[in-house]
């Protein structure tokens, strides 16, 4: 098991680093094309809380480095990560929609909270939740 966690959390930091690096050249004006919910909630089924919330952690600070000007924002998706988790590792693959809509839930109203919520948020909660519905209809079917 350790073997498939550190495989696959290479490719997953590896991914992370790409879609940041696209997102900085492409897309600054569109966010939620990212593994910061995908990632840690397949983790947490898959190698348990822990393991989830260590790569958790790493994508959050992939994403600080290359989003210094919004790190608070991604500070606050703490709250919503450890659902989203805690989540994966008690439902599995059968709770991905309920944990999907919890997550884009926690993160509206820590950023609501913190009077970060506005139109580029609206884009955030729409992209994502397309991108993530994507990700998942990938697993679903490839893997």
């Amino acid at each position: 098991m350790v073997f498939g966690f550190l495989t696959l959390s290479i490719i997953v930091v590896a991914a992370s680093f790409i879609l940041e690096l696209f997102h900085v050249k492409f897309l600054k004006f569109c966010h939620g094309i990212d593994l910061l919910f995908f990632a840690p909630w397949l983790f947490a089924f898959k190698f348990g809380f822990f393991n989830a919330m260590l790569l958790g952690f790493t994508i959050m600070a992939i994403h600080i480095v290359f989003n210094l000007h919004m790190a608070h924002f991604v500070l606050f998706a703490l709250p919503a990560l450890v659902i989203a988790i805690i989540l994966g590792e008690m439902m599995g693959i059968a709770g991905f929609y309920i944990s999907l809509a919890l997550f884009m839930i926690a993160s509206a109203v820590t950023t609501t909270m913190f009077g970060g919520f506005g139109p580029r948020f609206v884009i955030f909660l729409v992209v994502g939740t397309l991108f993530n519905i994507g990700l998942f209809s990938v697993y679903q079917n490839v893997l």
